[in-house]
């Protein structure tokens, strides 16, 4: 019988909070996994009692035999391909990623034949960012009977202790240029351009900057709105002002020095600046029901992003637990739709309701 939630990366930054999350509100039996057995067993020790460690490697498909108990896996890893994405949903196991990547997304997003056949449920997109970002931005588009632009603005707090993953990635993605479907078309975007003064609630106003987080593309395949776009900013104002000039001036290439990422990414983990505060905030444009002009604005300040993500991520594994979704790939706003009032504390105030044929 599957009753387990296999956590991969569970000693992690998030999936550390992930577990801890599911051992403080769920009664399920938890497997921490990764590729050191020495971490997972040390945080097995945490969890008093409710875990039990295993070594795993994620270079192709692992031994099923591995994998008997197990009812959902959480995965925060990176991964360099779908093979035991494909293998968990052939079994029938349920699956949710925390990835912020659209590119490896769009990957997972190609198994639906897979998960439909076997009858398991992947979720997608399910973390702060996106996720949180994707139910906000889904929720103010249903406000509205004909939405014309949605702007998602995502706020970090730089005083957090990042994972070198995460800093990693938003290196990583600084230096890129993305694709943006409209309604005008494709569009080549830089990242970190295109200024954006928004404000957050508890915070007030920051200088956000496009991104290439995976919402706005997702958003828009599923038709939430006809322009979708997502920008960041940091809760340091001259931090923002000073990576844009780098931008402007194609400074940032520096990054793509070992050297420089690797000292860029040790004075973040410093902390020693800026805060732990989290935010979003939404603005959806666009027709209400009485055919006027019209916009709503939903926003969200918490602290810590890590915390946040690992409480989406629980709260979607523990509902998979009991089944009832529809099997196939699903980002999370497909399933799930927040039920407001959004508050500080996440954990407890989250709502997320089945909405298994919600139609953005």
């Amino acid at each position: 019988m599957r009753r387990s939630i296999l956590i991969v990366g569970g000693y992690g930054k998030v999936g550390g909070h992930i577990a801890r999350q599911l051992c403080h509100t769920t009664n399920h039996h938890l497997i921490i996994a990764g590729r050191s057995l020495e971490k997972a067993s040390a945080s097995c020790r945490l969890l008093n009692g409710r875990a039990e460690p295993l070594q795993l490697e994620l270079k192709g498909p692992v031994d099923p035999a591995l994998l008997k108990r197990v009812a959902v896996v959480i995965m925060c890893h990176e991964q360099l391909d779908v093979s035991f994405a494909k293998q968990c949903l052939e079994l029938g196991i349920h699956y949710v990623d925390i990835s912020a990547s659209y590119s490896w997304l769009a990957r997972l997003e190609k198994l639906d034949e897979e998960a439909q056949a076997s009858g398991a449920t992947a979720v997608l997109s399910v973390g702060f960012a996106p996720g949180l970002t994707n139910l906000m931005a889904a929720h103010a588009a249903r406000q509205l009977k004909r939405v014309d632009k949605l702007e998602i603005g995502i706020l970090l707090g730089l005083g957090e202790a990042h994972g070198a993953a995460a800093i990693k990635w938003l290196f990583e993605e600084l230096l890129q240029s993305f694709v943006l479907e409209g309604r005008s078309g494709s569009r080549k975007i830089r990242s970190f351009t295109e200024r954006r003064s928004m404000l957050f609630a508890q915070i007030g106003r920051r200088s956000c900057y496009r991104f290439n987080f995976s919402d706005q593309h997702t958003l828009y395949e599923a038709k939430a709105a006809a322009e979708v776009g997502t920008y960041l900013g940091f809760d340091v104002e001259w931090m923002n002002r000073i990576l844009a000039l780098l931008q402007r001036i194609r400074a940032t290439a520096l990054l793509r020095s070992r050297f420089v990422s690797q000292a860029l990414t040790a004075l973040v983990q410093k902390k020693s600046f800026g805060s732990s505060v989290c935010a979003i905030h939404v603005d959806a444009t666009g027709e209400d029901s009485m055919g006027s002009s019209a916009k709503v604005q939903l926003s969200y300040t918490a602290e810590q992003e890590a915390v946040q993500t690992a409480a989406i991520a629980a709260n979607v594994a523990d509902q998979l637990m009991y089944g009832g979704y529809p099997s196939g790939v699903h980002h999370i706003e497909q399933l799930f739709a927040l039920q407001a009032p959004l508050q500080a504390d996440l954990i407890s105030s989250l709502a997320l309701i089945a909405i298994h044929d919600m139609k953005l």
